[in-house]
């Protein structure tokens, strides 16, 4: 008997199966529609957000029949004029023919009328701004529009589901961008650069405040009507709403992006030190001070870290602790910039500015990350002295609980970055002091695991000594396959055949001995046996017997003096 629930998911398919799947169940769909003449019941389908009355095809060809401007008022007249749905056809839209859509930014605004689709539209026009039939009559009016609209719309409230306020963050800071990056434009902005300006240090004011206890209550704020003059001053907004921005403000907050740009503004006009705008760099302290522990802060500041290190090294003196500070679980420029694995450079002069006892702190909580690549690539260009002294640098990051596999892990980083062979080094011997000096701390056992990377990263003669003495401190290893491989290619050496041994003797990986470590040892045997009496290394006999307790009991037949005891020693013989 078919269970209930197959049923009556059979009753809900109904009206739209095919005949034949409904036939087993005639009896069955003929009862349920004299119980319910009106059919099943279907849940309304709710309708996407990106949905929108009018379509995109249908814009394409008003836009083509009669211009942008009339296109632009068949918008603001749609019955779900403003709906999100919008800013993906007006994107679509304004990148099929930017040069309409931007000859005349204030009328298209106008025709728009809502704030809602301005700033969808500036954001489009701003994706297109690198084309150069964009803004004919340049780009200053798009700009204040979109700082007026930004002004106006109320702060993104979610980062995964744009809204209006965060596409009109999107239009003035990538225009912005694209002026300051480029110098494209800047010119056209002329007389109203210092508004632009000011609009900017008014929006990033509130970072200068600490922290509200709790999100401020919002103030009514009028609806918007896009301008393309500046705007008027901060005053113009309800009394409060610069203060009390809350803790963890968003990346996308206009706030963070004004900051963005005025950096992107000093960047652009320091070409030497000093030379950043001094206002700015006031701004940018407040901004430090109040609100440095602040994570999208302090990602925008340390973006721009190796530039403020070098081109306002005034301002960095004078604030070394908020700018370099580096405490374990709270953000700072110095952290950002430490852990961007898409930001600026590797710069390890700015990585040597840092204090040394922090940046350890920094490793152990994190020795293979952004951080570990770092302070290795430094080690690799010639500033051996980043972290003093390597032995003391070894006990200390192996100090406190998890020590040793801490030590191992930066280690292990450090011969693969090594085995990169990264074409800027300088420093010839760093994998040999570090080694050798991590042989030296006299870590614990398993300190020392990792440096089986090592195998692709040095010449034999370094490598081999090294390697036996790594074995011997801890016989568990990763990548031991490779490492015995390696060691295979030098019989007449008695560092590969005990080295061989030690892994031989490691602890048992899973209940089982390595295949890959027995084969290259086995191996390392016969090339070793096969060579003069005068050339063979006495450490043979010790890796033929490592090689036999390894359960490679064939051996004993070829030992006369061992195949009675290890046959004996192995189950089952």
């Amino acid at each position: 008997m078919e269970p209930l629930v197959s049923w009556l998911r059979v009753w809900a398919w109904s009206p739209v199966l095919p005949a034949p799947l409904l036939a087993g169940f005639a009896p069955l769909l003929a009862a349920l529609r004299r119980a319910r003449p009106d059919g099943p019941r279907s849940a309304a389908r709710p309708r996407s957000r990106h949905h929108t009355t009018i379509e995109l095809e249908d814009l394409l060809e008003r836009v083509a029949a009669a211009g942008a401007l009339a296109a632009a008022a068949a918008l603001a007249g749609a019955p779900d004029a403003g709906a999100s749905g919008y800013a993906t056809v007006l994107q679509r839209v304004v990148a099929a023919d930017p040069a309409a859509w931007t000859a005349d930014v204030p009328a298209v605004l106008a025709a728009l009328v809502l704030p809602e689709l301005g700033a969808f539209y500036l954001a489009a026009a701003a994706a297109a701004a690198r084309r150069p039939e964009v803004f004919p009559a340049g780009p200053a009016e798009a700009v204040l529009a979109a700082l007026a609209l930004s002004r106006a719309l109320p702060a993104p409230s979610d980062p995964h589901v744009p809204d209006a306020g965060e596409y009109a963050g999107r239009a003035w800071s990538g225009l912005l961008t694209f002026v300051w990056r480029t110098g494209d434009g800047l010119g056209d902005l002329g007389g109203d650069l210092p508004a632009v300006l000011d609009q900017l240090h008014a929006l990033t004011e509130p970072l200068t405040h600490p922290a509200a206890a709790r999100p401020p209550t919002a103030a009514a704020v009028a609806p918007a009507t896009p301008a393309s003059g500046p705007a008027g001053p901060p005053s113009d907004r309800a009394a409060g709403e610069e203060q009390g921005l809350p803790a963890g403000v968003l990346d996308a907050h206009p706030a963070v992006r004004a900051l963005d740009c005025l950096l992107d503004y000093a960047a652009s006009r320091a070409l030497r030190d000093g030379q950043m705008p001094g206002d700015v760099l006031n701004l940018v302290a407040g901004v430090v001070a109040a609100r440095g522990g602040d994570e999208a802060v302090a990602a925008v500041i340390g973006a721009r870290l190796p530039l403020l290190h070098r081109r306002a090294t005034a301002f960095t003196a004078a604030h070394q602790d908020e700018v370099y500070g580096l405490v374990p679980g709270r953000p700072s420029p110095a952290a950002a910039w430490l852990h961007d694995r898409h930001g600026p450079g590797l710069d390890p002069l700015l990585l040597a500015a840092l204090d040394g006892g922090q940046l350890l702190a920094v490793l152990r909580e994190e020795p293979s990350g952004c951080a570990a690549f770092r302070v290795v690539h430094a080690l690799l260009t010639g500033h051996d002295g980043l972290l003093g002294d390597p032995v003391a640098t070894w006990r200390e990051l192996a100090a406190g609980p998890g020590g040793a596999e801490t030590a191992s892990a930066f280690l292990g980083h450090l011969a693969l970055f090594t085995g990169m062979r990264p074409v800027d080094r300088t420093s010839l011997d760093t994998e040999q002091v570090w080694w050798t000096a991590v042989l030296d701390a006299g870590l614990p056992p398993g300190a020392l695991a990792d440096a089986g990377y090592f195998a692709a990263a040095l010449p034999d003669e370094v490598w081999l000594p090294l390697a036996r003495r790594r074995t011997v401190h801890s016989p568990a290893q990763k990548d031991a396959g490779r490492v015995v491989e390696r060691a295979a290619a030098h019989p007449r050496e008695p560092d590969a055949l005990l080295l061989a041994v030690y892994v031989l003797t490691r602890p048992v990986p899973e209940g089982a001995y390595d295949g890959d470590v027995r084969r290259h040892a086995r191996a390392l045997l016969q090339r070793a046996e096969a060579l003069s009496a005068p050339g063979r290394s006495a450490e043979a006999a010790q890796l033929r017997r490592a090689l036999i307790e390894a359960g490679e009991v064939d051996l004993a037949a070829d030992d006369d003096g061992l195949a009675a005891v290890n046959h004996v020693s192995q189950p089952g013989c």
